[in-house]
């Protein structure tokens, strides 16, 4: 039985891997294989966590229908179980899908649903990306004001949490908002 958790696991690990190379099906392959794995097992979570990925393969690839369908089964297999982690993680990839879609409301009720639960749990590196959504979603409908604010908010916790990749692109973001803004001096601050 342990064999077969860690095989599910791994396998998981591995389609996370394939997906970071651009290579759907082998990624899709194990993360079903490993999804079929806990399913035998009668373990939600990690049924959960393979729809994520599910999602995020199918997003990667540009299929947003299969993406949403996906997320949705996390969310659901993770609410069963009360895994609001997972919960919040898919809700922030369908709070990205909703904005590539020009639904800003909805993505924004997501951004900030998930953005609650981060700040419950202390998830740091999860607020720095939720703000930094909230951010991109704002930068969107030209509201310079919410935007600045989103990434300055998600700049000051991704530097505090040490991730200096969402950090720099906070400071482009902040740089791009302040060009539209036509403030090229305070813009050229942040390049």
């Amino acid at each position: 039985l342990q064999d077969r958790a860690s095989e599910g696991n791994l396998r998981w690990k591995l389609g996370r891997v394939y997906r970071k190379r651009n290579l759907w099906d082998e990624a899709i392959t194990q993360v079903q294989e490993s999804r079929r794995i806990h399913e035998a097992l009668e373990n939600q979570t990690g049924q959960a966590q393979c729809w994520n990925s599910e999602g995020l393969i199918y997003f990667s690839q540009g299929n947003y229908a299969e993406a949403e369908e996906a997320y949705h089964f996390a969310i659901q297999q993770s609410e069963t179980i009360g895994d609001q982690r997972i919960a919040s993680g898919a809700s922030m990839n369908l709070g990205i899908l909703a904005n590539i879609r020009g639904d800003f409301g909805r993505a924004l009720l997501l951004y900030q649903n998930s953005l609650t639960v981060y700040e419950q749990s202390d998830s740091r590196e999860a607020m720095a990306r939720a703000y930094h959504n909230i951010g991109i979603c704002y930068s969107a409908q030209s509201n310079w004001p919410e935007a600045l604010d989103a990434y300055e908010k998600s700049l000051d916790i991704a530097l505090t949490a040490g991730n200096l990749i969402l950090s720099a692109v906070n400071y482009i973001e902040k740089a791009s908002v302040f060009l539209e803004l036509n403030d090229t001096s305070i813009a050229a601050t942040y390049c």
